[in-house]
């Protein structure tokens, strides 16, 4: 093995560097909190980008079907980077400490290198490294869907469950995308961090039961578990904590500057985060009312990260 390492060992730093780079351009983190916490999912990704470099190193290519070749790759990766980083994560293909996943993705990685490396044709080659990452995601998608549409915050502490959710759907429409990287802040330009904050905050919510629950909630402690749902959350840049306090998001945003200025409408920028009138400014609303509000956003959000899922959305940051 230290033989087959060291004979290819410029072509693996090569792949390692290529991959890293594009994770990289694309801001995908690592960590337990960030996009993807396991290694192996990079891994993946090196060894597929390995055997495009190690079979390229191997022909005679001219410089247009070489430039061909590796733009064609370079495209596929991008395509599926995202859906690969992040919904292996979801779909808990790396849990458990004697995870099986990895042998099973080696297994078929070491398939399609015995077809590419006897292979001369570039377009053969690429054609099953491209119908490979087909697979690897669509492999996902049951498991990441069900995760996408299940995940649910217990308590008003654990909406950061949400993160890398919200972190992605903010980024699937160009306007919300535009919207989002606005920095709500107050006072200095002092950068925040990005932060999971509800829109209709908790004890606006909590208060708003001591009139009634909504109808169709069994008890109080169900009620209040719906202002923790998806539908209720955004991730942006701020300054302020909605969820600590009873204010009204209405209330926040009206005092930053670019909406106090109308340099930015605040109407423009709940269309384009899906928030409705009564979450912004619950004040008259019935609990019904922001039940339903917060119901429906909760499955726009939901229907479009399963198109993300599936492919059918991609990322336009």
């Amino acid at each position: 093995m230290a033989g087959d390492l060291s004979r290819d060992w410029r072509v693996i730093c090569e792949a390692i560097l290529d991959v890293t780079d594009q994770v990289r351009e694309h801001e995908l983190e690592y960590g337990s909190r960030a996009h993807y916490s396991s290694l192996n999912a990079l891994a993946v990704v090196w060894t597929w980008r390995f055997l495009a470099l190690r079979w390229e190193a191997a022909q005679t290519l001219t410089v247009p079907v070489k430039d061909s070749f590796r733009k064609k790759c370079a495209e596929t990766l991008a395509a599926h980077l995202d859906r690969w980083l992040i919904c292996s994560q979801w779909a808990g293909r790396w849990a458990g400490a004697s995870n099986t996943a990895v042998a099973g993705y080696a297994k078929a990685l070491s398939g399609d290198a015995i077809g590419i490396d006897a292979s001369t044709d570039p377009d053969a080659v690429h054609a099953v490294l491209a119908a490979r990452f087909q697979r690897l995601t669509g492999d996902l998608e049951g498991d990441a869907t069900a995760c996408v549409t299940t995940l649910d915050a217990a308590s008003r502490e654990r909406v950061s469950l949400y993160r890398t959710l919200l972190w992605v759907w903010h980024r699937l429409e160009a306007n919300r995308w535009g919207m989002s990287k606005i920095p709500l802040r107050y006072g200095k330009s002092k950068k925040t961090e990005l932060d999971v904050d509800h829109t209709v905050a908790f004890a606006l919510w909590d208060g708003l039961l001591d009139t009634g629950l909504p109808t169709d909630t069994s008890d109080r402690e169900e009620a209040q578990g719906l202002v923790n749902q998806l539908g209720n959350c955004c991730l942006l840049e701020k300054s302020f904590n909605i969820s600590k306090s009873d204010k009204t998001a209405k209330s926040f945003l009206e005092e930053i500057h670019e909406f106090k200025t109308n340099n930015l409408s605040l109407t423009d920028w709940c269309n384009a985060m899906a928030i409705p009138p009564v979450m912004l400014d619950p004040t008259g609303a019935t609990a019904d009312d922001i039940a339903k509000a917060i119901r429906e956003r909760n499955t726009l959000i939901r229907t479009d990260m399963v198109d993300f899922v599936k492919g059918s959305k991609a990322r336009l940051d």
